[in-house]
């Protein structure tokens, strides 16, 4: 699980037995057991195809222009 904000233990665990309950128990699979690795980590941002498009585009350029 990544988290964007920093949460203490409580909420961690609190927010982890929501997943639990709403989501693996509703899936109507048998578990035997439930192990979740939590990231804290900050958005760097929102990247679609036309984004990383426009990128390999720019790379392009300096690479010809260099040669």
């Amino acid at each position: 699980m990544v988290v964007e904000k920093e949460f203490d233990q409580g909420e961690i665990a609190e927010l982890i037995s929501r997943v639990d309950e709403d989501l693996v128990w509703s899936a109507d699979l048998p578990r035997e057991d439930f192990v979740v690795t939590v990231y804290q980590g900050t958005e760097l941002g929102v990247y679609s195809d036309p984004d990383l498009e426009e990128d390999d585009d720019e790379e392009e350029e300096e690479d010809n222009q260099t040669e």
